[in-house]
């Protein structure tokens, strides 16, 4: 299996998990998808790295977790 194969198939396998965590984390269902697709799209880019880490789904996460503190951080700024 290639990496495009491989990040697909983990993305069909773990985009309604990863969905959840995110609506946790934004509390809002439209903002939940875009911090997936945004955290999927930055894990795409890296996906040698990514999946060689031994947990791919733990280091998405931490991605996602990252990405949604930082927007947090931005709103409370503004």
């Amino acid at each position: 299996m290639d990496a495009r194969e491989d990040f697909e198939a983990f993305v069909n396998a773990r985009w309604v998990p990863l969905l959840r965590t995110a609506t946790l984390l934004t509390g809002d269902p439209h903002a939940a998808e875009d911090l997936v697709q945004e955290t999927l799209t930055r894990a795409a880019q890296r996906w040698s790295v990514v999946s060689a880490a031994g947990s791919p789904e733990a280091y998405v996460r931490r991605i996602m977790y990252t990405r949604s503190v930082d927007a947090w951080r931005w709103r409370r700024h503004q």
